[in-house]
């Protein structure tokens, strides 16, 4: 079997020739993954020159076509052998795989995704494609410093700083905690945390037990997983816009700090809260070794150890800025080289998987990757310029994100 691919605007075509049987199948699913993979989202397929497929390769197209339409994007056979039409045919995939016999030279097949709903725009700027959608216009994140006093001033923290807490689906929170049963068991493994549409990612810092796993709760019916919390920012509220981003092909990939300037350029903000749901090529940042409970008042530095992961899909929530903002100082750390912008962001590291195109909505999505992906890691994300510096930034390749500009963060000491 011979396979042989090449791309045309938006769409990759894949030519298939010879037996595409159980051998060829394997083969096949490589070629069709490493597409997809590298963004493809519109395949058409040109069987013209295939001789037989047997029941392993139709499971390759259906399990493609399915995978696709997930994506919100297309999975079309374009030309096909009279052989493999009624194959096809026979086994009641005609239909369903879109399949008209249309010349592999037409346009767009017509289950192309619509590029943009209304009021969405695209932008280019310098290294990426990013595309506007208007969610709220107006809405802020009202943001709350909960036991933030240990965090910006780097003091020591205790058990007695622990509280219970819910965070559900319209919040997101970042900070220092712990998932059990009860806070009295958590002294020893406190870590970060991060929580979004009503789920929460956790890595605990006890390695004693083999407990230094990363673990999570999802929100489910009634169901809200209890926090236990020594440290965290709250933030509540709408998102006012939704951006999708893809790298440019030359470019390869968005550095971390790029991609929030962006983001804050797009929907002229200062500082805002902000998501992102991205494939990446790496993940760079520190995480807790320890629990700070109890620890000394350096427990930030003295405790931080680099972590670098390979090519995954991330789940990253926290607050940026563009320029100083009294109300962050402590807070936040420069994402790049530069000291702006700068940010205090939590990224959940799941195994790779590709993203759907379009409009996204966050707690689906972000459901799903839990639901079907394995969490590598929790993450505190740096921008190389201390600590591991050689370990460069993070790189986006594709995704989304969710912004809304901050509102003032209360703390129980008043208004920061």
């Amino acid at each position: 079997m011979e396979v042989s691919t090449r791309r045309d605007g938006g769409h990759v075509h894949v030519t298939v020739a010879g037996r595409l049987d159980a051998h060829g199948a394997d083969r096949l699913a490589v070629e069709l993954e490493a597409a997809v993979t590298h963004g493809a989202r519109h395949l058409l397929l040109d069987l013209s020159d295939l001789e037989f497929i047997s029941s392993a390769g139709l499971r390759i197209l259906l399990r493609f076509y399915k995978q696709l339409k997930g994506l919100h994007g297309s999975f079309v056979v374009a030309d096909c052998s009279a052989p493999v039409k009624m194959v096809i045919a026979l086994a009641g995939f005609e239909q369903l795989l879109g399949l008209g016999c249309v010349s592999s030279d037409a346009g767009a097949p017509a289950t192309r995704a619509a590029p943009s709903a209304p009021g969405a725009g695209t932008v280019e700027l310098e290294t990426a494609v990013y595309e506007k959608f208007e969610l709220d216009l107006g809405a802020t994140l009202a943001c709350q410093l909960v036991g933030g006093e240990g965090l910006a001033r780097q003091a020591p923290l205790s058990e007695a700083d622990c509280r219970t807490m819910q965070f559900p689906a319209g919040t997101i929170a970042l900070g220092i905690g712990a998932l059990g049963q009860e806070a009295s068991a958590c002294r020893d493994r406190f870590g970060e945390f991060l929580a979004v549409a009503g789920a929460v990612a956790y890595h605990p810092t006890d390695p004693t037990d083999g407990a230094d796993v990363p673990d999570y709760m999802v929100q489910s019916g009634a169901f809200l997983p209890d926090v236990h919390v020594l440290c965290c920012l709250l933030c509540e509220g709408s998102f006012a816009h939704q951006l999708r981003f893809e790298a440019k092909p030359d470019a390869g990939f968005l550095p971390l700090d790029r991609l929030v300037k962006s983001c804050l350029d797009l929907t002229h903000s200062d500082a805002a809260g902000i998501v992102v749901l991205a494939e990446t090529g790496r993940v760079v940042g520190t995480a807790l070794t320890r629990s700070p409970a109890g620890g000394a008042g350096d427990w930030r530095e003295a405790s931080r150890a680099p972590c670098r992961l390979p090519r995954s899909t991330v789940l990253v929530a926290g607050i940026v800025a563009r320029e100083d903002r009294p109300a962050l100082e402590g807070l936040v750390q420069p994402l790049g080289r530069q000291a702006w912008p700068c940010g205090w962001l939590h990224a959940a590291v799941f195994s790779f998987c590709p993203l759907r195109t379009g409009r996204v909505d966050l707690q689906e999505a972000a459901g799903s990757l839990f639901e079907s992906e394995r969490l590598l890691g929790l993450l505190q994300l740096s921008g190389g310029r201390d600590g591991a510096p050689e370990a460069g930034a993070s790189e986006f390749i594709r995704g989304a994100s969710w912004v809304g500009p901050l509102g003032p963060i209360q703390s129980e000491r008043g208004r920061r």
